[in-house]
């Protein structure tokens, strides 16, 4: 995931309306970027893949693949 895709996916984390589930907000953020649909699609199966495996939901997920979120990950995992 390239920097550009990380922004998106932080906005649409921080711009979720009540009203719509995490993939709409993600979508609007990559247009809003001007990402091509392939990296949306790419960053969806990503997110999708990493909730499965840690059954979380995709915020979560998308969360957990933010660098901030990796590196306060590796801060408890090193304690």
């Amino acid at each position: 995931m390239n920097e550009a895709e990380r922004k998106a996916m932080e906005d649409a984390l921080q711009r979720k309306r009540r009203s719509e589930d995490f993939e709409q907000s993600l979508g609007r953020s990559f247009r809003q970027a001007k990402l091509d649909f392939d990296a949306y699609i790419r960053v969806v199966s990503e997110i999708r893949e990493r909730a499965k495996q840690d059954k979380v939901p995709l915020e979560e997920a998308a969360s957990s693949l933010l660098p901030s979120a990796q590196e306060d990950q590796e801060g408890k995992d090193g304690q």
